[in-house]
């Protein structure tokens, strides 16, 4: 179980089979009008069983879908990124038009991905009733329960951002419960 969150909290998850497909996460709770929100997908558990979304740079780029004050709003993102540990965690995948999501040992192993993404909602005000994130993608084999977290640090740049410069600090959901994934 969850320990500890450091830079962000638990919204949701949702579960991801090997149906290319679009899948959705209730973020409700993570969602702040008036600003910047970052929101990271963690996989649940330690399976090794990639899950790969588009990103906004893909086919079908990533959306946020909100009711505002009663009327729907569709938000795409400001920006995206994949990190990913081990060996690559100095590697920016900025650019790459995937979103990858892993965790396979810890600490976070070469096979460890994770996706962060940021949506712009300084110039919205008023009641937030409904807010889903909604990526398109998959899973290489199984079904997967991925975690929609609170990013708080969303001051970072697409091109530049790694595991290594990335604030990620989360205890393990099925890993060592003593260490920082």
């Amino acid at each position: 179980n969850i320990i500890a969150w450091d830079y962000g909290d638990y919204i949701s998850y949702t579960t991801v089979s090997a149906q290319l497909d679009w899948y959705s996460f209730n973020v409700l709770g993570g969602i702040s009008l008036g600003q910047q929100v970052g929101i990271e997908l963690v996989a649940r558990g330690k399976r090794d069983d990639l899950a790969v979304f588009d990103s906004r740079e893909g086919e079908n780029v990533p959306y946020l879908e909100l009711t505002v004050n009663g009327t729907p709003v569709v938000l795409y993102p400001q920006k995206d990124v994949t990190v990913r540990a081990g060996a690559y965690r100095s590697v920016a995948y900025g650019t790459q038009n995937t979103l990858e999501v892993n965790d396979t040992g810890y600490p976070a192993d070469d096979n460890s991905r994770r996706a962060i993404i940021v949506f712009d909602l300084s110039e919205l005000t008023g009641i937030v009733t409904a807010a889903n994130l909604c990526v398109y993608g998959k899973t290489a084999e199984s079904n997967v329960e991925i975690m929609a977290v609170k990013h708080a640090d969303i001051a970072w740049n697409e091109d530049t951002l790694t595991y290594a410069n990335a604030n990620l600090r989360m205890y393990s959901w099925e890993g060592n419960m003593s260490a920082w994934d």
